[in-house]
């Protein structure tokens, strides 16, 4: 059997011949599923007697035939299985911030990551940073509060994600990193930081004698 990933673009190679016929008078078909599949229908083979055709797999694991027929109408196949490995959203790993790191409030906090996908390339993704805080980092992220959208997030080519926020307020967050592909597909990952109250400036005030007092 042959596996490819869910949603893939392959060509498949076949070879054919006849005792009795000249190849340039046969007749291949290539078909995937049943016989309504065809997807290359009466093709003239190579002279040295090649031939192929692109597929692309579904959700399902698919068998794939071709069919050669000679001038007569006597006919013979062979078949393969292409089994689907489904397709998954991309692989997400933040490189900053990370687990339990702490930052002053009104600091620029680095928010990097590298991202891949088995389908699409790196910069045909879409991601946009979040606060899961209020869920919980729980996978309903209905609630979750965009701290970098996706019009401002450039995925480069080879997968890189940088970007900085300043604008946390202290308090604990669980930020989120979502990310979805052509298809739909996404997948996501947190990390937990702590942004902490700036110290304020030191307090002043003279107790005595009031203001105004005479001597």
């Amino acid at each position: 059997n042959t596996e490819k990933h869910e949603g893939e673009n392959f060509e498949v190679q076949g070879q054919v011949g006849d005792q009795d016929d000249p190849i340039e008078e046969l007749r291949v078909t290539w078909y995937k599923g049943d016989e309504f599949g065809a997807q290359c229908v009466e093709l003239v083979p190579a002279d040295n007697g090649q031939t192929r055709c692109d597929f692309a797999i579904g959700s399902e694991s698919q068998e794939i035939t071709l069919e050669v027929v000679d001038p007569s109408g006597k006919q013979t196949w062979d078949v393969i299985t292409v089994v689907s490995i489904p397709a998954q959203g991309p692989e997400i790993i933040i490189t900053a911030p990370e687990d339990g790191d702490v930052y002053a409030e009104g600091t620029a906090i680095p928010l990097k990551a590298v991202v891949n996908d088995e389908e699409d390339v790196e910069s045909a993704l879409s991601c946009e940073w979040t606060d899961a805080t209020s869920n919980n980092g729980e996978g309903d992220d209905t609630a979750d509060t965009v701290i970098v959208s996706r019009e401002d997030i450039d995925v480069a080519d080879n997968g890189q994600i940088s970007n900085y926020v300043s604008h946390l307020e202290a308090g604990n967050y669980i930020l989120r990193l979502k990310c979805s592909d052509t298809t739909g597909r996404d997948n996501y990952a947190d990390v937990s930081i702590e942004v902490e109250a700036q110290a304020g400036p030191p307090t002043v005030e003279i107790t005595g004698p009031p203001s105004g007092h005479a001597f």
